[in-house]
């Protein structure tokens, strides 16, 4: 029996008082270590029309029935308020959720874990923030807005204006000043890659970690770091563009591979850096749309590793250049009002919002691979 592992909290019905609705809830998994998901029922009578939750560590929520993670140990009271046409009410539990400390035994949970670097893409470009502009909608992300929708949304975080010093700070956790990546990583070597030698990393911290990295790098100086330079920084597996989709050449000490006979570099022509033995990486031209291609090996990457595992998936949308994504990445019909992807002939600014419902579609794939390989795996974006 698993009844000792769920702990469901039934508040009995208040009395109606002069037509107002009969304020009442449940809650699911009250007691526990932290981080603590509770969810929340709303078990009101009466035609109510909205809601309002204090959940009691300063979060709220309007939903119907809301999931919470208390993150700090702690006693909380949650108060429910429900509002009907003739009135509200409000019933509050002192003390409903407690929260105790993370274990700190000698057997400490290694869960597995996704990092998903988006390229370019700002809080306004993701419905689930509902900080576009006035006037403007967001491109159509449902997977993105599911994500956020059952998990926990951070609106306080912060990165760089540029791609390299941000790259470079979430794999180390310090400022560019340190690390000594302030500006942009150029393939013409002009400034200093990421140091394999004097910085830690996400992967070498986890140490036991399987571990793998698709999509972008965007870290490493060609004549200085070489082309090894992701497996030399802690991953075991690499494969993605090692700068911009649309950076020409670039010469590793054997000669530069040029993709451009086959067209213009971007999405559908880039050079790709892979894996083609242990601790070796090669180049080759590929003509599937990066976005795709990423997915395609992070997907890969998640039934080849070895638990525990950990995957970043760096994805080049939506930086330049803007391309239409392939008509089968356009989200399905009907999922959004407003789809960029079926603009026939879009402006720079509509086509890279297409890039993004695309990513979104792809990503999808991955998040559903994802749940196959491990349901309890850490997500985040």
């Amino acid at each position: 029996m698993f009844l000792s592992l769920l702990t469901t909290l039934a508040l009995s019905l208040p009395p109606a008082q002069h037509g107002a609705p009969v304020v009442s809830f449940s809650a699911v998994g009250t007691k526990g270590a932290a981080p603590l998901r509770v969810q929340f029922q709303d078990e009101s009578r009466g035609q109510i029309t909205s809601w309002s939750w204090d959940f009691g560590d300063g979060a709220t929520s309007s939903e119907r029935n809301p999931a919470h993670v208390y993150m700090a140990p702690g006693s909380y009271t949650v108060a429910l308020r429900a509002s009907s046409r003739t009135g509200s009410g409000t019933h509050t539990r002192a003390q409903v959720v407690a929260v105790s400390r993370p274990t700190l035994s000698g057997t400490l949970p290694r869960p597995n874990v996704v990092l998903i670097v988006l390229d370019d893409i700002g809080v306004d470009r993701v419905g689930a923030y509902g900080e576009a502009p006035a006037g403007a909608v967001e491109p159509c992300t449902p997977n993105l807005d599911a994500l956020a929708a059952n998990g926990l949304l951070l609106r306080n975080c912060y990165a760089d204006p540029l791609c390299s010093p941000t790259r470079a700070q979430i794999l180390t956790g310090r400022h560019g000043f340190r690390t000594g990546v302030g500006q942009l990583v150029d393939a013409s070597g002009s400034r200093s890659g990421l140091s394999a030698t004097f910085e830690r990393t996400l992967p070498e911290i986890l140490g036991t970690y399987d571990s793998s990295l698709v999509g972008k790098w965007h870290l490493g100086n060609a004549s200085l770091d070489g082309l090894d330079h992701p497996l030399r920084s802690g991953f075991r597996y690499y494969s993605g563009s090692m700068y911009n989709l649309g950076v020409g050449p670039v010469d590793y000490g054997n000669g530069a591979l040029d993709c451009t006979p086959f067209g213009p570099l971007g999405y559908y022509n880039w050079v790709k850096t892979e894996n083609v033995g242990p601790g070796q990486l090669g180049q080759s031209c590929s003509s599937t749309y990066a976005t795709t291609d990423t997915v395609d090996d992070a997907v890969a990457s998640l039934f080849a590793m070895q638990e525990p595992w950990f995957l970043q998936v760096n994805v080049n949308a939506a930086h330049l250049p803007p391309e239409l994504p392939p008509p089968a990445l356009c989200p399905n019909p009907g999922t959004c009002a407003t789809q960029y992807c079926q603009i026939g002939t879009p402006s720079v600014a509509e086509a890279l919002d297409a890039m993004v419902e695309a990513l979104d579609r792809e990503l999808g794939r991955l998040l559903a691979s994802v749940q196959s390989v491990d349901p309890d795996a850490y997500i985040l974006v």
